[in-house]
């Protein structure tokens, strides 16, 4: 696929920073109990977002962070029109967020990207985008919010969630490739699946193949949420199509999860 006349128009641009804008990773102090390779990487992406904001801030209106994603359709058109409504109903926010994956769909005023340059650029090291992200937002609340729920009321105000979700992740090659996909949130890390199968209920069953992993109404088990919260099954070819995918949760939870999102790639696209 060839971009050459949106490269000639403008519309597209590729930029590199030069080596010497990186500090030496291989000395970086050790957060959040991640292995070293996980901490160069997540300090790496956040120079590199820092590096795109400063370039992009002068350019635009809105800076909107994308990386391996499907979009659903007219999805410019929905952010804008979302966007310039708050601002023309003087709604104050610092982001507007168009999906609940990482930093994926975060929505900024170009004005007050050098916010956030500036703090990527003191603590790169010690916490992945998301997590500073989230530290920015409590820091402008925390000090004019008088209790829990002022402090939550204020931050519902500067972080603004657009649903459903504009996004899904696609990306297949990963730079990292320990990174994984989990349930839940860092607002509410026990909000995750325990206990739980993914089963798959089949057009046609072939006894022989699908009787072992099978349930008392008639699901095939092909995966379940391990301690990690992650779950991931594959559909053996053998058993054909199926019409209904479900979550059995086997056990009762005093916390709720909400999912958010599910791939399913066919077996040319894995």
């Amino acid at each position: 696929m060839s971009f050459q006349d949106e490269f000639n128009s403008g519309v597209l641009e590729v930029i590199s920073p030069s080596p010497a804008y990186y500090p030496d990773t291989s000395r970086l102090r050790i957060t959040l109990g991640d292995p070293p390779e996980r901490v160069r990487w997540r300090s790496k992406q956040n120079l590199d977002f820092a590096y795109l904001m400063m370039y992009s801030q002068p350019k635009a209106v809105f800076y909107d962070q994308l990386d391996d994603i499907l979009a659903k359709p007219h999805f410019i058109t929905t952010m804008k029109i979302a966007a310039y409504d708050r601002i023309a109903n003087k709604q104050s926010r610092f982001v507007l967020d168009f999906c609940q994956l990482g930093f994926i769909g975060k929505m900024f005023r170009c004005v007050e990207l050098p916010w956030l340059v500036q703090l990527f650029f003191m603590f790169y090291s010690d916490k992945p985008v998301d997590r500073l992200l989230e530290n920015e937002i409590h820091t402008k609340v925390s000090l004019l919010a008088t209790d829990d729920a002022a402090c939550r009321r204020a931050k519902d105000e500067l972080w603004v969630h657009y649903k459903p979700s504009l996004f899904q992740h696609i990306g297949t090659q990963p730079s990292l490739k320990e990174k994984l996909k989990k349930s839940g949130n860092a607002e509410h890390p026990s909000d995750r699946f325990y206990n739980t199968t993914v089963e798959v209920l089949l057009k046609i069953v072939p006894l022989s193949e699908a009787s072992e992993n099978m349930t008392s109404d008639g699901y095939v088990i092909i995966g379940k949420f391990d301690s990690r919260c992650i779950a991931e099954g594959v559909v053996s070819q053998k058993l054909g199509a199926f019409s209904e995918l479900r979550l059995t949760v086997h056990s009762v939870s005093d916390n709720r999860a909400i999912l958010s999102e599910i791939f399913i790639w066919g077996q040319e696209a894995r």
